[in-house]
């Protein structure tokens, strides 16, 4: 069984071939991403891409099983995260509850996950990452398009430092390293204290700005020295920038020892020798001699494909902006739930129409009775008792009408709170049961993720069916192993007054 590891940029599309079962690399490969296919990460034609790794897998005869993606976006943020001792299952709802202080409303519009270094039942120490989640379905769509499961989107950052870690790059000392990706639109600086990511920052300078022999990812030797000036001031600018703050951070000085280079437009010797200059610091390309590449030491441009590839480093936790339970697989059953759901609303509202329907019959039959009962008034002399069935009548054509007038009502404002409440339903979310009394509606259901309960709640309030909507109680449900799969919740809604 092989996988595939894709690290999807602006230009090149880098994908990296492993055994399913040992993890060990088999081939690599570098193609051309789409034109205006990918901007910062975001993929802005997900068919294009789709087509261009499809070509490849056919191309090369690829068997792929399961498929993983190292995501590159300059709106991905992360944040040091350090919280007092707190059970398993209490970490993700504190780590929400800290970002939302400094990024409200945070839950709603993005995904988060976390890197957890510590022990569990220790004070936790790692990383909180969070990418908004419409950029994140866009991969999910690619993996629909390709029919291979998804199985973890992680971050191009922590993937480049988990392989170099995985390698023996990086050690688990005191010691600093720094890990400059110079791609061609954005570069990202990654520093590494103590085999641990504390700092990751995203800097407005690629290699595009320079010299177009930089964007080649296997350029000519004459390219790289034929001297060609290029700027890289504004990317040495912001690197001091970010060791500025990190340092500011610190209650002791780092020691920096190195700063290993890596990306597309990293091969410039210029480069190299501005940094050494600047920082006193080596500067050095990393080296992996790996089977399956075509050209020496190529393999460092791989490294984000290869670390989302790799089994889990020496974490507690790591980097997985898609959790266990959002695998193609499993959502492709949920949609086939909420296709049940939507033809049961549809019976629904068949059965009121028959109801209606039916009612109107019997208003019709009932007024073909007075009109008979008005003939035999005008036949027959006994007035009185013909009076007393038209009255009689007209009785029950009161009673009718105000039946369907109730019905159409009632039709009419449960299609409207049916449609309020599956038209607002976000993908991640399955109701499970619905009941309505006098002015409210119970709901209960089960949510892939809390923020997919958030924005359902959000979603409802904004649809006008409802003046208020209140969370009972989510929790979670929990595999065998003991980790969050989704999370169940009751909600209470109360009808808008028309």
């Amino acid at each position: 069984m092989s996988i595939l590891g894709l690290d999807i940029g602006s230009r090149y599309i880098k994908a990296v071939v492993a055994n399913g079962l040992t993890r060990s690399v088999k081939r690599a490969y570098i193609i051309e991403t789409p034109q205006h296919a990918v901007k910062d990460g975001e993929l802005k034609d997900v068919q294009a891409v789709a087509g261009a790794v499809r070509e490849l897998i056919t191309s090369k005869r690829l068997h792929i099983k399961e498929l993983y993606i190292a995501l590159k976006s300059p709106q991905l943020t992360n944040r040091e995260i350090k919280l007092p001792k707190l059970k398993r299952e209490e970490i993700n709802s504190a780590i929400e509850f800290d970002l939302s202080q400094i990024f409200p409303n945070i839950q709603q519009s993005n995904t988060i996950s976390h890197i957890q270094y510590t022990k569990p039942g220790a004070p936790f120490a790692g990383l909180a990452v969070f990418c908004p989640t419409r950029i994140l379905d866009g991969y999910m769509k690619l993996a629909e398009a390709l029919n291979v499961p998804l199985f973890r989107i992680d971050t191009g950052f922590n993937a480049a430092v988990r392989a170099a870690e995985f390698y023996g790059l990086i050690k688990h000392t005191p010691d600093t390293t720094i890990f400059l990706d110079v791609g061609i639109e954005n570069s990202q600086v990654t520093i590494v204290t103590g085999g641990r990511i504390v700092l990751s920052r995203h800097i407005a300078f690629g290699a595009g700005a320079g010299a177009a022999s930089l964007t080649e990812p296997f350029p000519d030797d004459n390219d790289i020295t034929s001297g060609i000036q290029v700027d890289f001031s504004p990317l040495i600018e912001q690197l001091n920038q970010t060791l500025d703050y990190f340092k500011y951070t610190r209650t002791e000085e780092p020691r920096i020892t190195r700063i290993f280079l890596t990306g597309t437009g990293s091969r410039s010797e210029e480069l190299v020798a501005l940094l050494e200059e600047r920082l006193a610091l080596p500067v050095k390309h990393p080296e992996l001699k790996l089977k399956g590449f075509d050209r020496e030491n190529s393999a460092v441009l791989y490294l984000a494909a290869i670390g989302v590839l790799l089994r889990k480093p020496k974490r507690f936790a790591d980097v997985n902006l898609l959790p266990d339970f959002r695998i193609l697989t499993s959502e492709k059953a949920y949609k086939k739930r909420q296709t049940v759901a939507v033809s049961l609303v549809a019976l629904l509202a068949i059965l009121f129409a028959v109801a209606f329907g039916m009612l109107q019959y019997q208003e019709l039959l009932v007024q073909q009775d007075t009109e008979s009962l008005a003939q035999r008034m005008a036949v027959y002399s006994e007035v009185n008792s013909v009076k007393r069935d038209i009255a009689a009548a007209q009785s029950s054509i009161d009673n009718i009408g105000a039946i369907l007038d109730t019905a159409e009502k009632s039709a009419a404002k449960n299609t409207a709170i049916l449609d309020g409440i599956m038209s607002a339903m976000p993908s991640g979310v399955f109701i499970q049961s619905y009941s309505a009394s006098s002015g409210t509606v119970s709901i209960a259901g089960i949510a892939k993720t809390r923020p997919d309960i958030a924005e359902y709640i959000y979603r409802l309030r904004s649809s006008g069916v409802f003046s208020s909507v209140a969370a009972g109680s989510i929790s979670a449900r929990l595999d065998k192993d003991g980790r969050e799969t989704d999370y169940s919740f009751n909600l209470t809604l109360t009808l808008a007054e028309n």
